[in-house]
């Protein structure tokens, strides 16, 4: 996996914060940057596939199955594996 660099501008606050919690835990500042950017991406991500979802629903392209027939298909499938 490769690496890119790219910069970005803080107020004075946030750049305070962000060194002030790197020296209290002696981690670095690209560390929990990382981990902040990648905790947002996966939210965001999952929010994006729930918006898709919900307009494949109101389109009828998608429709929603009771929780008791999935049940009923994963036990279906899993009987089917065991054969």
């Amino acid at each position: 996996m490769g690496y890119r660099v790219f910069t970005i501008n803080l107020s004075d606050e946030e750049y305070e914060r962000l060194d002030r919690l790197a020296r209290q835990t002696k981690r670095s500042k690209a560390f929990f940057v990382k981990e902040a950017l990648k905790r947002y991406l996966d939210d965001v991500e999952e929010v994006f596939l729930l918006q898709r979802s919900m307009e494949r629903l109101a389109f009828g392209e998608e429709e929603l199955v009771p929780l008791e027939e999935v049940k009923k298909r994963l036990d279906e499938r899993k009987k089917a594996c065991m054969k």
